[in-house]
């Protein structure tokens, strides 16, 4: 299996559980790209809170620094935009 494969598969295993813990926020892939972030995974959002999630393969290295970088980017867009708490959790 390909390794996008395998990472869309571990992204569908765990949105059936990360969305039920608040509503599902979705940020588009050209959005983030146009920002120059990186692209969100999976987040849910609750009143003032936000939680961003990296989804990653078990076989793979993990977080590079360049793509922790990216999505830190991210992180900090989603919590001036929203004016929210946030935070961020890597999955395998």
């Amino acid at each position: 299996m390909r390794r996008f494969q395998k990472g869309l598969n571990q992204e569908i295993i765990h949105s059936k559980k990360i969305h039920k813990e608040g509503t599902p926020l979705l940020v588009s892939a050209l959005t983030a790209r146009s920002l120059k972030v990186g692209q969100v995974d999976l987040a849910w959002i609750k009143k003032d809170q936000i939680k961003v999630f990296e989804v990653k393969h078990p076989d793979s290295f993990g977080l590079m620094p360049v793509q922790y970088n990216r999505l830190k980017r991210s992180v900090d867009w989603l919590a001036k935009v929203f004016e929210a708490k946030i935070s961020f959790e890597v999955l395998s």
